[in-house]
Protein backbone atom coordinates (compact mmCIF):
# COMPACT_ATOMS: atom_id res chain seq x y z
CA UNK A 1 0.00 0.00 0.00
CA UNK A 2 3.26 1.84 -0.28
CA UNK A 3 2.92 4.41 -3.25
CA UNK A 4 5.90 5.88 -4.59
CA UNK A 5 6.64 9.08 -4.85
CA UNK A 6 7.77 11.29 -7.94
CA UNK A 7 10.30 13.19 -7.00
CA UNK A 8 11.96 15.85 -8.88
CA UNK A 9 15.37 17.43 -8.75
CA UNK A 10 15.01 20.88 -7.97
CA UNK A 11 17.12 23.66 -5.85
CA UNK A 12 14.54 25.90 -4.17
CA UNK A 13 16.05 29.34 -2.87
CA UNK A 14 14.38 31.47 -0.42
CA UNK A 15 15.71 34.65 0.83
CA UNK A 16 15.21 34.15 4.42
CA UNK A 17 15.90 37.56 5.97
CA UNK A 18 12.27 38.47 3.71
CA UNK A 19 10.91 34.99 5.11
CA UNK A 20 11.58 35.58 8.92
CA UNK A 21 10.55 39.27 8.09
CA UNK A 22 6.66 37.66 6.93
CA UNK A 23 7.22 35.44 9.78
CA UNK A 24 7.38 38.11 12.35
CA UNK A 25 4.41 39.94 11.15
CA UNK A 26 2.07 36.72 11.68
CA UNK A 27 1.15 33.04 10.11
CA UNK A 28 2.00 31.20 13.30
CA UNK A 29 -1.15 29.76 14.95
CA UNK A 30 0.99 30.09 18.49
CA UNK A 31 0.22 26.15 19.05
CA UNK A 32 1.63 23.10 17.39
CA UNK A 33 -0.24 20.58 15.39
CA UNK A 34 -0.18 17.84 13.72
CA UNK A 35 -0.18 17.95 9.98
CA UNK A 36 -1.72 14.96 8.65
CA UNK A 37 -1.60 13.79 4.62
CA UNK A 38 -5.14 12.68 4.44
CA UNK A 39 -7.03 14.61 2.43
CA UNK A 40 -9.45 15.91 5.28
CA UNK A 41 -11.29 18.53 2.44
CA UNK A 42 -12.26 16.07 0.71
CA UNK A 43 -15.87 14.88 2.78
CA UNK A 44 -15.00 11.29 2.31
CA UNK A 45 -11.94 11.15 4.55
CA UNK A 46 -13.40 13.67 6.94
CA UNK A 47 -14.71 11.34 10.01
CA UNK A 48 -17.45 14.18 10.64
CA UNK A 49 -18.73 15.14 7.40
CA UNK A 50 -18.52 11.58 5.68
CA UNK A 51 -21.19 10.58 8.14
CA UNK A 52 -23.63 12.62 6.03
CA UNK A 53 -23.51 11.42 2.80
CA UNK A 54 -25.26 8.35 1.15
CA UNK A 55 -21.70 7.28 -0.68
CA UNK A 56 -23.98 4.62 -2.29
CA UNK A 57 -25.99 7.17 -4.06
CA UNK A 58 -22.92 9.32 -5.12
CA UNK A 59 -21.24 6.02 -6.46
CA UNK A 60 -24.16 5.09 -8.39
CA UNK A 61 -23.27 8.70 -10.54
CA UNK A 62 -19.92 9.23 -10.15
CA UNK A 63 -19.08 7.32 -13.42
CA UNK A 64 -21.93 8.72 -15.48
CA UNK A 65 -20.79 12.07 -14.08
CA UNK A 66 -17.27 11.64 -15.11
CA UNK A 67 -18.25 9.95 -18.48
CA UNK A 68 -19.46 13.14 -19.05
CA UNK A 69 -16.96 15.15 -18.67
CA UNK A 70 -14.72 12.56 -20.44
CA UNK A 71 -16.93 13.96 -23.60
CA UNK A 72 -16.93 17.10 -23.31
CA UNK A 73 -13.06 16.86 -23.18
CA UNK A 74 -12.82 14.46 -26.33
CA UNK A 75 -15.72 17.40 -28.25
CA UNK A 76 -13.33 20.39 -26.99
CA UNK A 77 -9.97 18.58 -28.42
CA UNK A 78 -12.16 17.88 -31.26
CA UNK A 79 -12.98 20.54 -32.05
CA UNK A 80 -16.69 19.94 -31.79
CA UNK A 81 -17.73 21.07 -28.85
CA UNK A 82 -19.64 24.35 -30.03
CA UNK A 83 -21.55 24.61 -26.48
CA UNK A 84 -18.51 24.63 -24.71
CA UNK A 85 -18.12 26.55 -21.41
CA UNK A 86 -21.89 26.30 -21.10
CA UNK A 87 -22.29 22.33 -21.51
CA UNK A 88 -19.15 22.48 -18.75
CA UNK A 89 -21.39 24.42 -16.04
CA UNK A 90 -24.30 22.32 -17.11
CA UNK A 91 -22.56 19.06 -16.01
CA UNK A 92 -20.72 20.99 -13.20
CA UNK A 93 -24.38 21.84 -12.04
CA UNK A 94 -25.92 18.45 -12.10
CA UNK A 95 -22.29 17.25 -10.46
CA UNK A 96 -22.59 20.01 -7.55
CA UNK A 97 -27.05 19.26 -7.29
CA UNK A 98 -26.49 15.64 -6.82
CA UNK A 99 -23.82 15.64 -4.25
CA UNK A 100 -26.34 17.77 -2.37
CA UNK A 101 -28.89 15.50 -2.79
CA UNK A 102 -27.17 12.83 -1.72
CA UNK A 103 -26.59 15.09 1.75
CA UNK A 104 -23.10 16.54 1.26
CA UNK A 105 -22.72 19.91 2.95
CA UNK A 106 -22.44 23.03 0.79
CA UNK A 107 -19.44 23.93 1.37
CA UNK A 108 -18.28 20.51 0.71
CA UNK A 109 -20.01 20.19 -2.76
CA UNK A 110 -17.01 22.65 -5.19
CA UNK A 111 -13.96 20.46 -4.00
CA UNK A 112 -14.77 16.96 -5.09
CA UNK A 113 -16.44 18.48 -8.56
CA UNK A 114 -13.02 20.64 -8.35
CA UNK A 115 -11.25 17.01 -8.38
CA UNK A 116 -13.48 15.18 -11.01
CA UNK A 117 -13.43 18.39 -13.01
CA UNK A 118 -9.28 18.23 -12.94
CA UNK A 119 -9.39 14.46 -13.30
CA UNK A 120 -11.67 13.99 -16.09
CA UNK A 121 -10.99 17.65 -18.16
CA UNK A 122 -8.55 19.85 -16.96
CA UNK A 123 -9.14 22.41 -19.94
CA UNK A 124 -12.22 23.11 -18.82
CA UNK A 125 -11.02 25.38 -16.07
CA UNK A 126 -9.57 27.75 -18.56
CA UNK A 127 -13.28 28.18 -20.21
CA UNK A 128 -15.47 30.85 -18.58
CA UNK A 129 -16.90 31.51 -16.32
CA UNK A 130 -14.54 28.93 -14.91
CA UNK A 131 -11.43 30.92 -15.90
CA UNK A 132 -12.56 33.86 -13.38
CA UNK A 133 -13.78 31.98 -10.37
CA UNK A 134 -12.30 32.69 -7.09
CA UNK A 135 -10.46 29.52 -5.35
CA UNK A 136 -9.73 28.76 -1.67
CA UNK A 137 -6.43 26.88 -0.35
CA UNK A 138 -7.49 25.12 2.13
CA UNK A 139 -5.39 21.64 4.65
CA UNK A 140 -2.30 24.01 4.39
CA UNK A 141 -0.34 24.37 7.75
CA UNK A 142 3.26 23.38 9.43
CA UNK A 143 3.48 21.51 12.51
CA UNK A 144 4.71 24.80 14.19
CA UNK A 145 1.09 26.50 13.15
CA UNK A 146 2.60 28.32 10.30
CA UNK A 147 0.87 28.97 7.21
CA UNK A 148 -2.82 28.40 9.28
CA UNK A 149 -3.98 31.97 8.62
CA UNK A 150 -3.42 31.24 4.93
CA UNK A 151 -6.05 28.79 4.13
CA UNK A 152 -8.69 31.38 2.78
CA UNK A 153 -10.33 32.76 -0.34
CA UNK A 154 -8.60 34.08 -3.05
CA UNK A 155 -10.02 36.08 -5.42
CA UNK A 156 -9.66 36.29 -9.23
CA UNK A 157 -7.71 39.27 -9.50
CA UNK A 158 -7.17 39.32 -13.80
CA UNK A 159 -4.50 37.85 -15.91
CA UNK A 160 -0.31 38.10 -16.01
CA UNK A 161 1.49 39.30 -18.96
CA UNK A 162 1.25 35.12 -19.95
CA UNK A 163 -2.13 35.20 -19.98
CA UNK A 164 -2.30 33.05 -17.06
CA UNK A 165 -5.26 34.22 -14.15
CA UNK A 166 -3.69 35.53 -10.76
CA UNK A 167 -5.36 35.82 -7.50
CA UNK A 168 -5.47 37.76 -3.83
CA UNK A 169 -5.92 36.56 -0.28
CA UNK A 170 -9.62 38.35 0.77
CA UNK A 171 -8.10 37.97 5.01
CA UNK A 172 -4.59 38.36 3.93
CA UNK A 173 -4.37 40.62 1.07
CA UNK A 174 -0.62 40.62 1.06
CA UNK A 175 -0.65 37.07 -0.43
CA UNK A 176 -1.08 36.20 -4.01
CA UNK A 177 -1.32 32.96 -5.97
CA UNK A 178 0.70 33.38 -9.21
CA UNK A 179 2.03 31.61 -12.08
CA UNK A 180 5.86 32.53 -12.52
CA UNK A 181 7.69 30.67 -15.37
CA UNK A 182 11.52 31.27 -13.69
CA UNK A 183 10.71 32.97 -10.03
CA UNK A 184 14.94 33.05 -9.52
CA UNK A 185 18.25 32.15 -10.41
CA UNK A 186 17.90 28.90 -7.89
CA UNK A 187 14.40 28.47 -8.60
CA UNK A 188 13.95 28.03 -12.37
CA UNK A 189 11.13 25.11 -12.93
CA UNK A 190 7.88 26.88 -13.98
CA UNK A 191 5.21 26.84 -10.87
CA UNK A 192 2.46 27.83 -9.31
CA UNK A 193 3.24 29.56 -5.90
CA UNK A 194 1.72 31.57 -2.94
CA UNK A 195 3.83 34.72 -2.48
CA UNK A 196 3.99 38.37 -2.69
CA UNK A 197 2.24 40.78 -5.38
CA UNK A 198 2.99 40.14 -8.68
CA UNK A 199 4.07 42.45 -11.69
CA UNK A 200 1.21 42.14 -14.37
CA UNK A 201 3.99 43.96 -17.07
CA UNK A 202 7.21 41.17 -16.29
CA UNK A 203 7.09 38.00 -18.18
CA UNK A 204 9.17 36.06 -15.32
CA UNK A 205 10.43 36.72 -11.68
CA UNK A 206 7.16 38.71 -11.22
CA UNK A 207 7.86 39.23 -7.22
CA UNK A 208 10.56 42.02 -7.48
CA UNK A 209 10.54 42.72 -4.05
CA UNK A 210 12.15 39.78 -2.80
CA UNK A 211 15.75 40.08 -4.01
CA UNK A 212 17.58 36.94 -5.07
CA UNK A 213 15.76 34.64 -3.89
CA UNK A 214 11.94 33.08 -4.61
CA UNK A 215 9.19 34.73 -1.65
CA UNK A 216 6.88 31.74 -1.56
CA UNK A 217 4.92 30.07 0.89
CA UNK A 218 4.85 27.02 -0.99
CA UNK A 219 4.59 26.22 -5.09
CA UNK A 220 3.40 23.71 -7.28
CA UNK A 221 5.90 22.08 -9.80
CA UNK A 222 3.78 22.59 -13.43
CA UNK A 223 3.54 24.86 -16.69
CA UNK A 224 -0.47 24.50 -17.09
CA UNK A 225 -2.49 27.17 -17.59
CA UNK A 226 -4.65 27.24 -15.16
CA UNK A 227 -4.27 26.91 -11.38
CA UNK A 228 -4.53 23.00 -10.57
CA UNK A 229 -7.36 21.70 -8.72
CA UNK A 230 -8.13 19.23 -6.45
CA UNK A 231 -5.25 17.85 -3.97
CA UNK A 232 -1.56 19.04 -5.14
CA UNK A 233 1.76 17.94 -4.26
CA UNK A 234 3.92 20.81 -3.05
CA UNK A 235 7.49 20.90 -3.83
CA UNK A 236 8.53 23.17 -1.64
CA UNK A 237 6.72 24.87 1.80
CA UNK A 238 7.67 27.44 4.49
CA UNK A 239 7.55 27.02 7.72
CA UNK A 240 8.56 30.65 9.22
CA UNK A 241 11.76 29.14 10.11
CA UNK A 242 12.55 26.09 7.75
CA UNK A 243 11.27 24.61 4.55
CA UNK A 244 10.01 21.10 3.78
CA UNK A 245 10.63 19.84 0.19
CA UNK A 246 8.05 17.37 -1.40
CA UNK A 247 6.51 16.27 1.46
CA UNK A 248 3.03 17.98 2.09
CA UNK A 249 0.06 18.52 -0.32
CA UNK A 250 -2.70 21.16 -0.72
CA UNK A 251 -6.01 21.67 -1.22
CA UNK A 252 -7.33 24.05 -3.92
CA UNK A 253 -11.23 24.62 -4.13
CA UNK A 254 -12.78 26.46 -7.94
CA UNK A 255 -15.45 27.98 -5.44
CA UNK A 256 -17.95 27.73 -8.37
CA UNK A 257 -20.99 27.79 -5.72
CA UNK A 258 -19.86 30.38 -3.46
CA UNK A 259 -20.12 28.71 -0.26
CA UNK A 260 -17.10 26.53 -0.08
CA UNK A 261 -15.03 27.09 3.12
CA UNK A 262 -11.34 26.12 3.88
CA UNK A 263 -10.50 23.46 6.26
CA UNK A 264 -7.69 24.21 8.83
CA UNK A 265 -5.67 22.43 10.79
CA UNK A 266 -6.18 23.15 14.74
CA UNK A 267 -4.32 21.87 18.01
CA UNK A 268 -7.54 19.43 17.81
CA UNK A 269 -6.48 17.98 15.34
CA UNK A 270 -3.42 16.07 17.05
CA UNK A 271 -3.17 12.71 15.67
CA UNK A 272 -3.95 13.72 12.42
CA UNK A 273 -5.87 11.37 11.23
CA UNK A 274 -9.67 11.17 10.48
CA UNK A 275 -12.10 10.13 7.91
CA UNK A 276 -11.87 6.78 6.65
CA UNK A 277 -8.08 6.56 8.19
CA UNK A 278 -9.58 6.38 11.50
CA UNK A 279 -10.26 2.60 11.71
CA UNK A 280 -6.50 1.69 11.11
CA UNK A 281 -5.64 4.04 14.26
CA UNK A 282 -5.76 1.10 16.74
CA UNK A 283 -3.18 -1.15 14.55
CA UNK A 284 -0.17 1.40 14.86
CA UNK A 285 0.99 4.49 12.95
CA UNK A 286 2.69 2.58 10.15
CA UNK A 287 -0.33 1.08 9.20
CA UNK A 288 -1.98 4.93 9.23
CA UNK A 289 0.76 5.62 7.26
CA UNK A 290 -0.14 3.17 5.09
CA UNK A 291 -3.55 4.02 4.60
CA UNK A 292 -2.93 8.06 4.28
CA UNK A 293 -0.56 6.89 1.61
CA UNK A 294 -3.85 4.77 0.02
CA UNK A 295 -6.01 8.03 0.33
CA UNK A 296 -3.39 10.13 -2.25
CA UNK A 297 -2.54 7.12 -4.82
CA UNK A 298 -5.72 5.14 -4.84
CA UNK A 299 -8.63 7.71 -3.97
CA UNK A 300 -12.35 6.66 -3.40
CA UNK A 301 -10.82 3.01 -3.41
CA UNK A 302 -8.53 3.36 0.37
CA UNK A 303 -10.00 -0.04 1.37
CA UNK A 304 -9.43 -2.18 -1.76
CA UNK A 305 -5.63 -0.59 -1.54
CA UNK A 306 -5.10 -1.70 2.35
CA UNK A 307 -6.83 -5.22 1.60
CA UNK A 308 -4.23 -5.55 -1.07
CA UNK A 309 -1.35 -4.22 1.26
CA UNK A 310 -2.34 -6.71 4.03
CA UNK A 311 -2.54 -9.69 1.49
CA UNK A 312 1.02 -8.74 0.08
CA UNK A 313 2.60 -8.06 3.73
CA UNK A 314 0.98 -11.85 4.62
CA UNK A 315 2.52 -13.15 1.21
CA UNK A 316 6.07 -11.23 1.63
CA UNK A 317 6.68 -9.89 4.96
CA UNK A 318 5.10 -11.66 7.67
CA UNK A 319 7.69 -13.13 10.32
CA UNK A 320 10.41 -10.51 9.56
CA UNK A 321 11.89 -8.64 11.79
CA UNK A 322 11.07 -4.61 12.20
CA UNK A 323 14.18 -3.78 9.41
CA UNK A 324 13.37 -6.28 7.13
CA UNK A 325 9.63 -5.34 7.42
CA UNK A 326 10.76 -1.96 6.29
CA UNK A 327 12.66 -3.56 3.38
CA UNK A 328 10.08 -5.52 2.15
CA UNK A 329 7.45 -3.04 1.55
CA UNK A 330 9.49 -1.50 -0.32
CA UNK A 331 10.69 -3.67 -2.51
CA UNK A 332 9.92 -4.39 -6.46
CA UNK A 333 8.57 -7.68 -5.81
CA UNK A 334 6.18 -6.04 -2.94
CA UNK A 335 5.02 -3.10 -4.99
CA UNK A 336 4.53 -5.66 -7.74
CA UNK A 337 2.23 -7.71 -5.55
CA UNK A 338 0.50 -4.40 -4.72
CA UNK A 339 -0.06 -3.46 -8.06
CA UNK A 340 -1.05 -6.93 -9.96
CA UNK A 341 -3.58 -6.79 -6.98
CA UNK A 342 -5.58 -3.23 -7.43
CA UNK A 343 -5.66 -4.23 -11.20
CA UNK A 344 -7.49 -6.97 -10.27
CA UNK A 345 -9.81 -4.91 -8.25
CA UNK A 346 -10.62 -2.63 -10.58
CA UNK A 347 -11.72 -5.29 -13.07
CA UNK A 348 -14.27 -6.11 -10.41
CA UNK A 349 -15.08 -2.80 -9.84
CA UNK A 350 -15.58 -2.07 -13.91
CA UNK A 351 -17.46 -5.47 -14.07
CA UNK A 352 -19.96 -3.93 -11.61
CA UNK A 353 -19.85 -0.77 -13.33
CA UNK A 354 -20.99 -2.14 -16.84
CA UNK A 355 -23.68 -4.44 -15.07
CA UNK A 356 -24.99 -0.81 -13.61
CA UNK A 357 -24.98 0.54 -17.01
CA UNK A 358 -26.72 -2.16 -18.83
CA UNK A 359 -29.89 -3.07 -16.78
CA UNK A 360 -30.67 -4.98 -19.35
CA UNK A 361 -27.45 -7.48 -18.77
CA UNK A 362 -28.27 -10.64 -17.75
CA UNK A 363 -25.39 -10.37 -14.65
CA UNK A 364 -27.07 -7.17 -12.91
CA UNK A 365 -29.00 -9.56 -10.60
CA UNK A 366 -25.76 -10.59 -9.41
CA UNK A 367 -24.70 -7.94 -8.20
CA UNK A 368 -25.87 -8.16 -4.47
CA UNK A 369 -23.45 -10.91 -4.10
CA UNK A 370 -20.39 -8.35 -5.17
CA UNK A 371 -17.84 -8.09 -7.99
CA UNK A 372 -16.43 -11.48 -7.93
CA UNK A 373 -19.93 -12.60 -8.73
CA UNK A 374 -20.63 -10.50 -11.22
CA UNK A 375 -17.20 -11.21 -12.27
CA UNK A 376 -18.03 -15.44 -12.61
CA UNK A 377 -21.44 -14.70 -14.34
CA UNK A 378 -19.27 -12.83 -16.89
CA UNK A 379 -17.49 -16.08 -17.38
CA UNK A 380 -20.58 -18.01 -17.55
CA UNK A 381 -21.88 -15.92 -20.11
CA UNK A 382 -18.78 -16.40 -22.57
CA UNK A 383 -18.28 -20.22 -21.89
CA UNK A 384 -22.32 -21.13 -21.78
CA UNK A 385 -24.84 -18.15 -23.49
CA UNK A 386 -28.13 -19.21 -22.90
CA UNK A 387 -27.59 -21.12 -19.91
CA UNK A 388 -25.84 -18.35 -17.59
CA UNK A 389 -28.01 -19.53 -14.86
CA UNK A 390 -27.36 -22.95 -14.84
CA UNK A 391 -23.65 -21.95 -14.49
CA UNK A 392 -23.93 -19.88 -11.78
CA UNK A 393 -26.06 -22.06 -10.01
CA UNK A 394 -23.29 -25.01 -10.77
CA UNK A 395 -20.63 -22.45 -9.39
CA UNK A 396 -22.42 -22.04 -6.29
CA UNK A 397 -22.37 -26.07 -5.80
CA UNK A 398 -18.67 -26.27 -6.79
CA UNK A 399 -17.49 -23.72 -4.48
CA UNK A 400 -19.42 -24.66 -1.33
CA UNK A 401 -18.22 -28.21 -1.74
CA UNK A 402 -14.62 -27.02 -2.21
CA UNK A 403 -13.42 -23.39 -1.52
CA UNK A 404 -16.09 -22.95 1.54
CA UNK A 405 -13.93 -21.37 4.19
CA UNK A 406 -10.92 -19.89 1.92
CA UNK A 407 -10.39 -15.92 1.58
CA UNK A 408 -8.24 -13.68 -0.38
CA UNK A 409 -5.80 -15.51 -3.22
CA UNK A 410 -6.86 -18.86 -1.59
CA UNK A 411 -10.09 -18.68 -3.06
CA UNK A 412 -9.05 -17.43 -7.06
CA UNK A 413 -6.89 -20.74 -6.31
CA UNK A 414 -9.38 -22.67 -5.18
CA UNK A 415 -11.70 -22.03 -8.08
CA UNK A 416 -8.70 -22.09 -11.08
CA UNK A 417 -7.94 -25.83 -9.34
CA UNK A 418 -8.90 -28.98 -11.54
CA UNK A 419 -10.88 -30.12 -8.66
CA UNK A 420 -13.48 -27.03 -9.21
CA UNK A 421 -12.89 -26.94 -12.97
CA UNK A 422 -13.88 -30.74 -12.69
CA UNK A 423 -16.92 -30.50 -10.66
CA UNK A 424 -18.75 -27.29 -12.71
CA UNK A 425 -17.97 -29.41 -15.71
CA UNK A 426 -20.10 -32.09 -14.74
CA UNK A 427 -22.66 -30.69 -12.86
CA UNK A 428 -23.25 -28.60 -16.52
CA UNK A 429 -22.95 -31.70 -18.07
CA UNK A 430 -25.21 -33.04 -15.60
CA UNK A 431 -28.07 -30.48 -15.86
CA UNK A 432 -27.26 -30.22 -19.92
CA UNK A 433 -28.55 -34.07 -20.11
CA UNK A 434 -24.99 -35.26 -21.00
CA UNK A 435 -21.65 -35.73 -19.55
CA UNK A 436 -20.15 -32.75 -20.78
CA UNK A 437 -16.49 -33.87 -21.62
CA UNK A 438 -17.59 -37.51 -22.84
CA UNK A 439 -19.12 -35.00 -26.16
CA UNK A 440 -17.99 -36.71 -29.31
CA UNK A 441 -16.68 -33.42 -30.30
CA UNK A 442 -14.60 -32.76 -27.15
CA UNK A 443 -13.80 -35.78 -25.65
CA UNK A 444 -10.69 -35.93 -27.44
CA UNK A 445 -9.83 -32.76 -24.96
CA UNK A 446 -10.65 -34.19 -21.60
CA UNK A 447 -7.00 -35.36 -21.32
CA UNK A 448 -5.91 -31.26 -21.92
CA UNK A 449 -7.95 -30.70 -18.86
CA UNK A 450 -11.02 -28.91 -18.21
CA UNK A 451 -10.45 -25.58 -19.36
CA UNK A 452 -9.62 -27.01 -22.54
CA UNK A 453 -13.09 -28.77 -22.74
CA UNK A 454 -14.62 -25.83 -21.84
CA UNK A 455 -12.66 -24.07 -24.54
CA UNK A 456 -14.17 -26.90 -26.73
CA UNK A 457 -17.84 -25.97 -25.41
CA UNK A 458 -16.99 -22.47 -26.84
CA UNK A 459 -15.74 -23.22 -30.31
CA UNK A 460 -18.99 -25.54 -30.82
CA UNK A 461 -21.00 -22.78 -29.95
CA UNK A 462 -19.10 -19.87 -31.94
CA UNK A 463 -17.70 -22.45 -34.84
CA UNK A 464 -19.74 -25.18 -35.16
CA UNK A 465 -18.50 -27.51 -37.95
CA UNK A 466 -14.64 -26.29 -37.49
CA UNK A 467 -13.94 -27.70 -33.69
CA UNK A 468 -10.59 -28.90 -34.46
CA UNK A 469 -9.84 -25.43 -36.52
CA UNK A 470 -10.90 -22.98 -33.64
CA UNK A 471 -9.00 -25.30 -30.98
CA UNK A 472 -5.87 -25.10 -33.30
CA UNK A 473 -6.50 -21.56 -33.64
CA UNK A 474 -6.82 -21.08 -29.87
CA UNK A 475 -3.99 -23.33 -28.95
CA UNK A 476 -1.61 -20.72 -31.65
CA UNK A 477 -3.44 -17.57 -30.20
CA UNK A 478 -2.47 -18.96 -26.32
CA UNK A 479 1.09 -19.28 -27.24
CA UNK A 480 1.67 -16.05 -29.10
CA UNK A 481 -0.45 -13.99 -26.49
CA UNK A 482 -1.22 -16.02 -23.28
CA UNK A 483 1.94 -18.19 -22.81
CA UNK A 484 3.87 -15.99 -20.42
CA UNK A 485 1.03 -14.82 -18.05
CA UNK A 486 0.38 -16.47 -14.23
CA UNK A 487 -2.99 -18.26 -13.72
CA UNK A 488 -4.89 -15.56 -12.34
CA UNK A 489 -4.34 -13.66 -15.73
CA UNK A 490 -5.03 -16.11 -18.43
CA UNK A 491 -8.78 -16.21 -17.92
CA UNK A 492 -8.25 -12.15 -18.68
CA UNK A 493 -5.73 -12.68 -21.00
CA UNK A 494 -8.12 -15.55 -23.30
CA UNK A 495 -11.17 -12.67 -22.99
CA UNK A 496 -9.34 -9.73 -24.32
CA UNK A 497 -9.57 -7.89 -27.49
CA UNK A 498 -6.19 -8.85 -28.81
CA UNK A 499 -6.65 -12.59 -28.04
CA UNK A 500 -10.15 -12.36 -30.00
CA UNK A 501 -8.50 -10.53 -32.59
CA UNK A 502 -5.73 -12.98 -33.40
CA UNK A 503 -8.44 -15.91 -33.00
CA UNK A 504 -10.63 -14.22 -35.50
CA UNK A 505 -7.97 -13.44 -38.41
CA UNK A 506 -6.85 -17.45 -37.38
CA UNK A 507 -10.15 -18.16 -38.39
CA UNK A 508 -10.27 -15.91 -41.20
CA UNK A 509 -13.94 -15.24 -40.66
CA UNK A 510 -15.86 -12.59 -40.60
CA UNK A 511 -19.39 -14.73 -39.55
CA UNK A 512 -18.26 -15.44 -36.17
CA UNK A 513 -21.39 -16.73 -34.17
CA UNK A 514 -21.92 -14.16 -31.08
CA UNK A 515 -20.94 -15.19 -28.16
CA UNK A 516 -24.28 -13.46 -26.65
CA UNK A 517 -27.34 -12.01 -27.71
CA UNK A 518 -26.93 -8.82 -25.95
CA UNK A 519 -26.06 -6.71 -28.42
CA UNK A 520 -26.48 -3.74 -25.98
CA UNK A 521 -23.42 -4.98 -24.13
CA UNK A 522 -20.23 -3.89 -25.66
CA UNK A 523 -18.25 -6.70 -23.65
CA UNK A 524 -20.11 -9.35 -25.80
CA UNK A 525 -19.53 -7.29 -29.10
CA UNK A 526 -16.14 -8.43 -31.30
Amino acid sequence: WLVPLVMFGLRQGVKFGARIATAMKGGRSGQDITVSNVDVTDCYFDEQCHGKVDWDQVGEHKMPWLSRLERLKKEHEAGSGARGAEAVGEALGEIRGGLREAGMPADRVDYIATKWLEYAFPGGFEMAPMARTNVVVSGLACENGYGIDLNQEYVYRGTTKDGRPYYQGTSRPDRYIYYDSYCADDTREPRWLLGGQPDLHRSWGLNTHDGQGCDNDFSILTDSNHLPGGRQKMVWQWCGDHGLLNTRSVSIIYNVGGNAKAVIPTADSRGGVSGVCAAYRTRGPNVVRGCERCSQGYPGRVEQCMGCGGRCFEKLCAGKSKDGIGACVMSPEFHDCHHSCMGEQQKDEESMEAAMSNKADTCTKYMAQGPSAVRGCRGCSYSFPGRVDECMGCGSQCFGKFCAGKSGDDIGACVRSPDFQACHGTCMGTQKGEAFASNSTCAKFAAQGPLAVEGCAGCAQGFPGRVDECMGCGGKCFVERCNSKTAGDIEACVMSPDFIDCHSGCMGSQKQVKLDTDKKDCYFDP
